[in-house]
């Protein structure tokens, strides 16, 4: 059945609405691929700073180890040197020296212990953060390929309505569509039914003589917020 042009607006018009919710469904998935992406640098950025706990705790861990080596080197140094000295005031001070060397052994030994305790959490904590990571990444991998899935299928579908669009635009009055796209540019919803005799959209009652205009498929602007305004069940008995 061919449509008549006023029938044909009324198509173009639910083609245009189809590609706007196609549209704002894309904005939507993007929006939320903006989050998601957000949420997983968290999550990088937190097995990062998990990451630099692990190298610090080593760092001090591998610190402590050094300066106690250099101090079990020194222990042995005045050992050696303790054996050879027969003198006994000499011999005196350097048993001082070598006590002092052992506290100094006795209270990094405590510290050391510490630092490697530091380190076991360190690691724990990285092991459970690179876990987490990698579950999410997981997750969030797979969510933005079927995120991009989508947005290629909603832009065909897009692609497939532009072309009817074209074809329906063929057939309606250059002063329909100037109008219309007037409006466009001012509401998302320019075009609207007459529901019970009122504007679906102000609500504003629609007078006896433009019902009638509206039954004959002429094309009204509502006087109080200037939609198009069409009568969807006069269309229907005009058919």
């Amino acid at each position: 059945m061919t449509l008549n042009p006023f029938e044909q607006f009324i198509a173009l018009v639910h083609v245009d609405q189809k590609i706007n919710t196609l549209q704002a469904s894309i904005n939507k998935i993007d929006k939320e691929r903006e989050q998601r992406a957000q949420i997983d640098v968290a999550h990088k950025n937190t097995l990062s700073i998990s990451r630099e706990k692990v190298h610090a705790a080593k760092k001090e861990v591998d610190a402590q180890e050094l300066e106690m080596k250099i101090l079990d080197e020194k222990e042995r140094e005045k050992k050696n040197n303790l054996e050879r000295i027969a003198n006994y005031k000499e011999y005196q001070s350097l048993k001082a020296e070598v006590d002092a060397v052992k506290a100094a052994q006795h209270n990094l030994e405590e510290g050391l212990i510490g630092a490697w305790n530091r380190l076991d959490l360190a690691k724990k904590e990285y092991e459970v953060a690179q876990q987490t990571y990698q579950n999410q990444h997981a997750e969030y991998e797979q969510a933005i390929a079927q995120d991009l899935s989508s947005i290629e299928q909603k832009r065909q579908e897009i692609q497939e309505l532009l072309t009817q669009r074209v074809e329906k635009e063929k057939s309606v009055p250059a002063e329909w569509l100037e109008k219309y796209a007037i409006m466009r540019t001012r509401t998302t919803d320019p075009v609207v039914p007459v529901i019970k005799g009122s504007c679906s959209a102000c609500f504003l009652t629609v007078s006896h003589q433009d019902m009638q205009a509206l039954e004959r498929h002429k094309l009204i602007q509502c006087k109080d917020c200037f939609r198009l305004l069409y009568l969807p069940d006069g269309m229907q008995q005009q058919s």
